[in-house]
């Protein structure tokens, strides 16, 4: 009977073994599939200058915005909104983060 229990022990051990590998090799084949179809995100604000809406380009227009109101490019979106012809009347955000612009 201890014979029996020796052979057995090796054949689990091998089994746990080769799970991490397979579970790994799994992985490596699904980021492979994933890999081309990766899609480009877009804030709200490069959506907005994309499609050009004429009819916030004719209105008066109040920003909430903080430090991480920003464009793809990293440029803050009140000076993309003033480029693009938006009139901003109002302007809301922390003070010291504006006084660092």
């Amino acid at each position: 009977m201890c014979l029996l229990q020796e052979s057995r022990a090796p054949k689990f051990a091998k089994l746990n073994l080769h799970m991490p590998f397979r579970i790994c090799l799994c992985f490596f084949f699904l980021s492979l599939l994933c890999a081309s179809a990766v899609a480009q995100v877009k804030v709200g604000l490069d959506v907005l200058l994309e499609q050009g809406d004429q009819a916030l380009q004719s209105k008066r227009l109040g920003l909430i915005t903080n430090a991480t109101g920003v464009d793809r490019t990293g440029e803050p979106n009140y000076k993309r909104l003033l480029q693009a012809g938006f009139r901003i009347e109002a302007l809301f955000c922390a003070r010291t983060w504006l006084s660092d612009k």
